[in-house]
């Protein structure tokens, strides 16, 4: 091959190489929701058109006569371009082979998680421009400085909290899993917040493990309440029955009432979910058997995540004999799972209105939560801030009820 048709064929390379490298980073930066390795990928594209341009100059500048070294008993033609070119067309492979990879990774871990939590948090992630998130028709009168308050919470309250962090704090990335803005779910945040591993958690109020929990870590809880919500029960839509009473719900989870028939259904036996100790939706059905002593769930009818109780209740067995449980806004709003019946409680539907005019029975407080000798500067303004007619109103325009 002559002279002319080998630099033709380098620079060709070259080229392709830079496309597709190119087209690679970005293909990865835009799969990867982790910041860190985004800066990474950052560094390694600066490296890489370095290289690149380097190794034009080389192959544009240098005399063309090739150097010979002695290698293995071999003599090897040694060509300063060619090495570099090679280098980077390694550094793209690889950088490629890590993003498909980590791409895949992620993919799978989101459709865990989609199952297990039944909404996917990307969809309200701040400054992502994400057309789901609430959002105030002027900016937020106040703004956080650089010394943010890290946040975690309850899966059905991320979409109202990641609305508050575009509203009022700085710009930039918010990962869901490794920022100071979080969504560990209920039982987690609890955790993290009494480990000091984060400032304020959205949730609604702690079970008596949890208060256990704080007591034996030295710790106290500070209990805001920022928002109304309603407690809410579900059943297959082919079940015949559309209302309980509170006691039929009280004498279903004690195991009193077992057959569907004894609440004017058929006679079948009431499957009834629960959710794991220290969720926020178990919490909340044990605070409404207040004295009445709550059955022991066979293993299969306990379900870890939110997304899960809904689902299992719609396809349980493929029969319509399953009961469970979850808050208005996450289960009727961003899940709205096909083939369940939302049940009327005392023959009130659970709705915006029935929560606002105290019509609907099984209604409570959600909370911002702190440690009480937080000392973060920022605190007291954030919690006034969402108290305030902006706070209340992106709590409005997420779905929930505010207090006023």
């Amino acid at each position: 091959m002559s002279t002319h048709a080998k630099i033709f064929t380098l620079t060709l390379s070259g080229v392709v190489l830079l496309i597709l490298g190119f087209s690679s980073l970005i293909f990865v930066s835009f799969s990867i929701p982790y910041a860190v390795l985004n800066v990474y990928l950052q560094y390694i594209t600066i490296i890489a058109f370095i290289l690149l341009f380097i190794g034009i100059g080389l192959l544009l500048f240098i005399p063309k006569d090739a150097k010979m070294c002695h290698l293995f008993g071999k003599n090897v033609f040694l060509s300063w371009p060619k090495i570099l070119f090679q280098f980077y067309a390694g550094l793209m492979l690889l950088v490629t082979v890590v993003g498909v990879g980590i791409f895949a990774y992620e993919h799978n871990i989101r459709q865990v998680r989609l199952v297990e939590r039944g909404i996917e948090l990307y969809d309200y992630q701040p400054f992502r421009n994400r057309p789901l998130l609430a959002r105030l028709d002027s900016p937020a009168s106040y703004q956080m400085s650089q010394n943010v308050i890290r946040l975690d919470g309850a899966t059905a309250l991320y979409p109202m909290y990641a609305a508050f962090v575009e509203a009022v704090y700085p710009s930039g990335e918010y990962s869901t899993y490794n920022s100071s803005v979080q969504c560990s779910q209920t039982q987690h945040a609890y955790q993290r917040l009494i480990s000091r591993d984060t400032d304020v958690i959205f949730v609604a109020g702690p079970s008596n493990l949890q208060l256990q929990m704080a007591a034996a870590a030295g710790v106290e809880f500070e209990l805001i309440p920022i928002g109304k919500e309603a407690f809410v029960f579900f059943t297959h839509e082919n079940n015949p029955v559309s209302s309980l009473t509170l006691d039929q719900i009280k004498a279903i989870y004690s195991g009193e009432i077992t057959r569907w028939s004894q609440v004017g259904g058929s006679n079948v036996a009431i499957e009834a979910f629960q959710r794991v100790e220290g969720s926020g939706s178990q919490t909340a059905l044990q605070r409404l058997m207040g004295t009445t002593p709550l059955m022991t769930p066979k293993t299969e009818m306990v379900v870890s995540g939110m997304g899960g109780i809904l689902n299992q209740t719609a396809q349980y067995r493929n029969q319509s004999n399953a009961i469970g449980f979850s808050f208005r806004y996450y289960a009727m709003q961003l899940v709205n799972v096909p083939g369940l019946k939302y049940l009327s409680i005392n023959d009130v539907v659970p709705s915006k209105d029935s929560i606002r005019d105290g019509t609907y029975p099984i209604t409570s407080n959600f909370f911002a939560i702190y440690l009480k000798d937080n000392a973060h500067p920022e605190l007291h303004s954030f919690i006034n801030w969402i108290l305030s007619e902006e706070g209340q109103a992106l709590i409005e325009r997420t779905g929930y009820v505010s207090l006023h």
